[in-house]
Parts: structure tokens; sequence; C-alpha cells
């Protein structure tokens, strides 16, 4: 039987579940903070890591990334309605520099308040603009109010518009994981 370590893959949980809750094979969600410090030494070795930046992270603070073995991706938390793209370059430019080859995943959570139109408007404009200029390697959209399947399309849509995806076929399989690991269930049950 193939499992999702065997291919890369896995179920993103954030350290302190992890610490409390473990769960097999799955790859930890961490913050700069919480690499430079010593709790995820409490992890199994061979643990695999996904860390989250802002964008506007220091040099200093990005060093870490060069003494973490085992990353697997960087999630980068896009704040919606936020201008700091200036600083986003920094940053690629800095793992570039470095020889830091790791994905790159933009991920927006939008408001509750954030209509279709505006989603897909935001999106484009956010993360899109940095997938044309060739900065990272996928998107995470997160809106509470939406359905899966619009939120799916609309990624792969973007990913084929900023020409990193040929076709719309396949799953969307890190925010599927996201949306049924992470976030607490939603009632699926109508009277």
């Amino acid at each position: 039987m193939l499992k999702l370590v065997d291919i890369s893959m896995g179920v993103l949980t954030p350290l302190s579940e992890q610490l409390t809750k473990p769960l097999p094979h799955a790859i930890v969600l961490v913050t700069l903070d919480e690499l430079s410090s010593d709790a995820n030494k409490l992890l199994p070795e061979g643990t695999r890591f996904a860390v989250t930046l802002r964008g506007d992270e220091s040099y200093e603070q990005l060093d870490v990334l060069k003494s973490v073995d085992n990353i697997t991706m960087l999630l980068h938390n896009v704040p919606y309605g936020e201008e700091k793209t200036g600083r986003v370059h920094a940053a690629f430019e800095y793992l570039e520099t470095n020889g830091l080859n790791f994905p790159v995943i933009h991920h927006i959570d939008f408001p509750k308040s954030i209509d279709r139109d505006g989603l897909v408007i935001g999106a484009g404009s956010n993360v899109g603009a940095l997938l044309v200029d060739g900065l990272g390697d996928g998107v995470l959209l997160e809106a509470a109010n939406q359905e899966f399947e619009f939120l799916r399309d609309t990624s792969f849509n973007l990913l084929q518009g900023c020409r990193m995806r040929n076709t719309k076929t396949g799953i969307c399989l890190l925010s599927f994981l996201w949306a049924n690991a992470l976030r607490p269930p939603r009632n699926q049950c109508s009277d």
C-alpha cells in the first residue's frame, strides 16, 4: 500500500499539536521563531517541517533555514490587503543567494466577509503578481465562507493564468489536507 510519506506528501500539523498528540509522518508547521528555539528538537529525528513566513523577516531571522534539515516547504502567509511585496522579493533573493531551494506556497486567509469576486481579485492581485514574477511554487487559498470546490478551482485558475500549470486536471492536495486536517470540523449535516 502506498503511503503519503512515500511520495513526499503528508498532513500539515502545528508544532503544538505534534508535541502533544503526535501524528505519524506529519509535516510539522512551524514559525521561524519556533524553528530557532529548542522546541523542534523535542520531535523525532527526521521530522519534516513546513516553515511559515510573513515575507518581511530580516536576513538574520532567515539564517535559521540554513541550519535545519528536513524543511519540506515554506508557507508564505500573504497578509490580505497589505502591500509588502517589496520585502517579499528580498526574502526570495535571500533564498536564491544562499542556495535554499525550498518550494514556496503562498497562503492567503481571507476574511469571512469576502465574496467570490473579491476573493478572485484579491488572490490575483496579491499572489498572482508574485507567481508571474517567478516567486513561489503554489497557492493555498483559505476562506471560511467559501466552498472547497470554488477555492480549488480558483487556485487552479490562478496557477494556470500565471503559466505555472498547463491543465486544470487533478486535485489540489495541499488545500484539501489544510482544509480537512487543520481547520475545525464544519457541520456537514442539513436538517
